[in-house]
């Protein structure tokens, strides 16, 4: 038993993780080839390239990647007068692999051959602790028996290349299985893990039209609602009434699962557009389209946290504070009420806001979460003119 030459090099866990054994094995070999031809390491070997995937790889962990000895352990005719010599250069191991007394149990030893593990694991443990205590400091290590640690590189059973190993604490581990495994990323995303500090994460670098943790969001956009809506309205019949035509929109739209929408169905009818309807932010209108106006808007499912959620009736109520009895005309009553929300609530996302007046035939689908929907009336000599005020609140992007 001995060692003349040997060479010790060290990966990093996402090195190791994202490697093959061959190709580490390749590595190790073409190192120790040139070493013993007297060439020196040979750093730049393409079979270690192929593996090493830091910046600098001269150490790992603050200790040297590569650890080459020339003498180690002489010749000896047993295990036991092997342990027992005085080395000349103890080759340095950084004692964050299983111990190796870990090796004598049914795990690591064939059932059909006959071996008492337990007895030669008592016979050679006090060799193998007797070496770990005389050269402790030399291998940079605090405790020599395994059973006292409980951590990973020690005693963990995670599964290489598919578990990162995390300490909880001095005496414990967990095992968390690498995300990426389970295909997490959705609609086409792809899937990074995320091992910094050992620390078990993903994200998901999400496709063309798609967003979310796990590319789950389909991204609602400007001109694909606009074709999507333009082709359910020309496979439509033009006799379906606005309320049911509002509720097949809205359906439709329920594939863009992320966001919050409003649809809004009334006839077509003679007069100024800005006088009996008008719409201000950001929408989609299909004007006079089948013998009717459809307008759709629409804001993130998520773009309002609870305390602007909790507002929400005392904001009806200042809404409709803002266009009672102001003016007939539908234009200048929604830009009323634009502005002053904006003065008075400024912190509050608001997308779109419409006047339709009554006798339209307005016919509404819409969220309640970010969507009001109010009446008001404005008095004009002897008569009372209503109208409705739809609001969107919230953000598109």
């Amino acid at each position: 038993m001995g060692a003349r030459t040997a060479i010790i090099r060290r990966y990093s866990q996402e090195e190791f993780r994202k490697s093959t054994d061959e190709a580490m094995q390749k590595c190790i070999e073409d190192r120790l080839n040139v070493t013993i031809a007297g060439i020196g390491i040979g750093r730049t070997s393409d079979s270690c390239k192929n593996v090493d995937l830091t910046v600098s790889t001269d150490t790992i962990n603050e200790f040297d990647r590569e650890s080459v000895t020339s003498y180690g352990s002489k010749p000896a005719a047993n295990i036991i007068e092997w342990s027992q010599q005085n080395f000349d250069s103890p080759l340095p191991i950084k004692m964050q692999l299983r111990p190796i007394t870990d090796l004598f149990s049914e795990k690591y030893i064939k059932k059909e051959i006959k071996f008492d593990f337990p007895k030669i694991l008592s016979w050679f443990k006090p060799l193998y602790l007797s070496y770990c205590e005389k050269f402790k400091v030399s291998l940079g290590i605090d405790k020599c028996n395994p059973e006292e640690i409980k951590q990973c590189g020690w005693s963990d059973n995670c599964i290489p290349r598919q578990e990162i190993c995390e300490n909880t604490s001095d005496k414990s581990f967990t095992c968390c299985r690498l995300k990426c495994l389970e295909s997490v990323c959705k609609n086409g995303g792809i899937c990074q893990d995320i091992t910094d500090d050992n620390k078990c994460n993903f994200k998901c670098i999400c496709g063309e039209g798609w967003e979310g943790d796990t590319c789950e969001i389909k991204v609602a956009r400007y001109e694909e609602i606009k074709r999507l809506i333009e082709a359910k309205l020309i496979s439509t019949r033009p006799d379906v009434p606005n309320e049911q035509l509002a509720r097949i929109l809205y359906d439709e739209l329920k594939v863009y699962d992320g966001y919050k929408f409003v649809v809004n169905c009334y006839k077509e009818y003679d007069g100024s557009e800005t006088g009996t309807h008008a719409a201000l932010g950001n929408y989609v209108h299909f004007y006079k389209k089948n013998g009717r106006n459809v307008v759709v808007a629409w804001a993130k499912g998520n773009s309002l946290n609870n305390q602007q959620r909790s507002e929400k009736n005392q904001i009806e109520n200042d809404l409709a504070s803002y266009v009672y009895n102001y003016r007939v005309n539908a234009l200048q009553s929604v830009e009323k009420a634009w502005n002053d929300f904006k003065k008075y609530y400024p912190d509050i996302p608001v997308v779109f806001m419409q006047v339709v007046r009554y006798g339209c035939g307005l016919r509404s689908k819409y969220d309640s979460e970010n969507a009001i929907f109010l009446k008001f009336s404005v008095k004009e000599w002897w008569s009372l003119h209503d109208s409705n005020l739809i609001v969107m609140l919230g953000k598109m992007d």
